[in-house]
């Protein structure tokens, strides 16, 4: 049975716009959406910046397919309830320091503080990938709903300060002690939202 070549082989540009993708989160990651340009971008990628516009258009073309990325709320779904907010913080912990994702995750975090756009995308995300991860163990009252959102407060101060910021303060905590305080104080709220 013949097979159809283009289905077996990768595009020979596919390691191009794998190479533009990971320069991009670098750049995007390091100077936010605003500071970021193609031309650094294709610096980092050792190719021109006319390569990257053939492939990837523009910058806001280029931010959307660097900074694309999914949380399967599922991930959580056979977590006893009891140990859900030590999960959810070991889950973006490892998202941040992840060398693949890590820079993904700041570039959208730097660029939603600037940018409506993009502000409403991190939203959105945050409210289909997590909250549904954590609805899926309490019930949608309004009282679950106001817990999630204090939870937020508490992720966002943790991804602000130790990954943005890079507070001294917050960068010397080890990362199971990070894991472990920050996840009590999440199943506080998870409680609360539980009652």
């Amino acid at each position: 049975m013949k097979t159809n070549d283009s289905q077996q082989r990768p595009l020979r540009s596919q390691a191009t716009r794998d190479r533009i993708l990971q320069a991009a989160r670098f750049i995007f990651g390091r100077d936010g959406y605003d500071h970021a340009t193609i031309r650094a971008i294709a610096a980092e990628a050792k190719i021109t910046a006319a390569m990257v516009m053939r492939y990837y258009g523009n910058k806001e073309s280029l931010f959307a397919a660097a900074t694309h990325y999914g949380v399967n709320p599922d991930a959580f779904a056979s977590v006893p309830t009891s140990r859900l907010g030590e999960a959810l913080v070991r889950y973006m912990v490892d998202a941040w320091e992840n060398p693949d994702t890590g820079p993904t995750r700041r570039a959208v975090l730097l660029t939603a503080l600037s940018n409506e756009a993009v502000r409403a995308k991190y939203l959105y995300q945050l409210q289909r990938q997590y909250v549904t991860a954590i609805l899926k163990h309490v019930s949608p009252t309004k009282r679950a709903q106001e817990a999630i959102a204090l939870m937020r407060t508490q992720i966002l101060g943790m991804m602000m300060t130790r990954y943005i910021l890079r507070v001294p303060t917050m960068t010397a905590i080890p990362r199971e002690t990070l894991i472990r305080e920050v996840g009590r104080v999440l199943q506080g709220y998870i409680r609360l939202a539980s009652a």
